[in-house]
């Protein structure tokens, strides 16, 4: 896992992506990783964030996507599923 260190051929567009923002100065520092720990990978095993989201209803909320960006679909979901 993580932002690959090299591109190729059979790279995705979002490893393009990721890679051309944190393997490049803008976004890039020596002190960071985006590669997983031991410790992180039984965090995210743990981690449902749709987890009783019907109940955040009647509260407002605001959902911030591009109409191109992979992550769309997690937002529409999460709008269905709070039922608002």
């Amino acid at each position: 896992g993580g932002t690959p260190f090299e591109l190729g051929d059979q790279s995705t567009p979002i490893d393009r992506e990721f890679y051309d923002f944190y393997r490049t100065a803008r976004g890039n520092s020596p002190a960071t990783s985006t590669q997983p720990t031991l410790s992180s990978n039984v965090r995210f095993m743990n981690f449902y964030p749709f987890e009783d989201i019907e109940t955040i209803s009647p509260r407002p909320m605001l959902f911030i996507t591009g109409d191109q960006a992979h992550s769309r679909e997690f937002s529409e979901q999460a709008y269905q599923l709070a039922a608002e």
